[in-house]
């Protein structure tokens, strides 16, 4: 079970993430109903406003589906100007555009697409599919008749599956990312959003506070916007942090 503690001190998300994971475990994970009940309670009690818990959008977490690495160790990339945005707060799907250039985007938009075949060699392994479908579902696709979704690995790469959208347009390729996750690592699960709620409404929004029993977005870059700060409460009778201390590398 999880134990929670409200802290009265009004602090940046990263603060009272660093705060937490020093004097307690982490930040507040809320993974079941119970978890859930707990809070609601504790937040009826006193809590006017809103204070953090472990929820955030790990926008760093951009990957290729195939062959499974992180787009930050390959040392190539090719957004376009702005991007990637996570505009309207769900962007974690990649696509590529005319010109070779990078755009993140709603993961159900229907949008042709892109696979890599590695039984072939040469631009042959990558191959243009033009029926319009969900990134999901691209994805499985590509899986089942190919390899997998196309990776852009390097530029060579890049240009190649650049001349496949110069002749269907805009297209999915395998790159994705996490989405909401708890601070602890795990990911989201029963969380209930304040109605509206994530919208990313001042771009961007990335971590996750609790309104007397509502998961409800604040604030900005990356994690937070440097001079953002939210409350949160002790109460005596309980708990909004994990008790068991854990150490972090």
């Amino acid at each position: 079970l999880h134990n929670y503690t409200f802290i009265p001190s009004v602090q940046t998300w990263p603060v009272a993430q660093n705060y937490c994971r020093t004097f307690y475990h982490d930040l507040a994970t809320i993974s079941t109903s119970d978890d859930q009940a707990k809070i609601m309670a504790l937040a009826a009690q006193t809590l006017t406003g809103q204070a953090w818990v472990g929820l955030y959008n790990d926008i760093s977490s951009w990957q290729w589906s195939f062959p499974n690495v992180s787009l930050i160790s390959t040392g190539f990339s090719q957004w376009y100007f702005g991007q990637p945005d996570n505009a309207d707060g769900n962007q974690s799907c990649g696509a590529i555009h005319l010109g070779g250039y990078w755009h993140d985007i709603r993961c159900t938009y229907p949008k042709p697409f892109i696979c890599y075949n590695s039984n072939y060699s040469d631009a042959e392994r990558f191959v243009g599919v033009t029926t319009p479908l969900s990134w999901i579902d691209a994805q499985a696709y590509c899986q089942h008749f190919h390899t997998d979704l196309a990776s852009a690995i390097n530029s060579s790469d890049n240009s190649e599956l650049s001349y496949l959208v110069s002749l269907q347009g805009f297209s999915w390729f395998g790159l994705h990312r996490d989405t909401w996750k708890w601070s602890d690592g795990t990911q989201m699960s029963n969380v209930t959003w304040l109605s509206g709620q994530p919208n990313n409404y001042f771009k961007p929004e990335n971590c996750g506070s609790f309104n007397n029993g509502f998961i409800n977005l604040k604030l900005k870059e990356h994690d937070v916007l440097l001079n953002s700060a939210v409350r949160f409460r002790l109460q005596p009778d309980g708990n909004l942090f994990y008790r068991k201390r854990k150490y972090y590398p």
